[in-house]
């Protein structure tokens, strides 16, 4: 929503963005949050947009945060946000080749401003070597909590709606009723320290939960 803040003008300059306009596309995510202000039923959404631009290492923008102070559903969101940016051809340069885009975001990754395991979610099919380098997440954005392990109906629960699966279908898949996925869901949630089904499917593939290859 921040973009329409910023005139087509400067998106469309066919050269890199001088200075002067670099300071007005930073302000992008201020007014993506200044719209949840008033957008009351989109507010925790929109909180997260804003967040799409911030980096672990606090070189981000507009708010300049760092480490945990991005909450694990923004460093999914930049780390999608960068590779959908890259892969996209822009007036000043062409699309980025896939293999250029992961290699780049492993880059960032290893440098410590994108999330590792939104990196890797991203990338299923990538080879552990690429991964050399790159820091391991935060330990409370992975950790989960070792006294109420997933039951195995919570893991068949997970997988589906790591796939985008509704509570009604899943309830249909496993026979069982929509108010028993939700529950399900809650405790998921409460066991993997998150509040988003994005959260709870990046944990599970930190944790060796779910495995990434199957999101296809």
């Amino acid at each position: 929503m921040g973009r329409a803040a910023v005139p087509n003008m400067l998106w469309d300059l066919p050269a890199g963005l001088p200075e002067s306009a670099w300071e007005r596309v930073r302000l992008v995510p201020y007014w993506t949050s200044r719209a949840g202000r008033l957008l009351r039923s989109l507010e925790k959404e929109i909180g997260i947009a804003s967040l799409a631009f911030e980096r672990l290492d606090g070189s981000g923008y507009f708010r300049g945060l760092a480490g945990s102070e991005i909450a694990l559903e923004g460093r999914i969101l930049a780390a999608a946000v960068a590779k959908a940016a890259l892969g996209r051809p822009r007036p000043w340069r062409s699309a980025y080749p896939e293999d250029q885009v992961r290699e780049l975001l492993f880059e960032e990754s290893r440098k410590g401003r994108l999330d590792s395991g939104a990196v890797r979610a991203l990338f299923p099919e990538a080879s552990p070597s690429s991964w050399a380098g790159a820091p391991a997440a935060a330990a409370p954005a992975i950790m989960a909590d070792d006294n109420t392990p997933l039951s195995e109906r919570e893991k068949e629960v997970l997988r589906y709606i790591s796939l985008g699966e509704s509570n009604k279908v899943v309830a249909q898949r496993l026979s069982i009723s929509p108010s028993t996925v939700r529950s399900h869901v809650e405790s998921v949630f409460r066991k993997l320290r998150c509040t988003t089904r994005a959260a709870a499917t990046l944990r599970a593939v930190q944790l060796g939960i779910l495995d990434p290859t199957k999101f296809r």
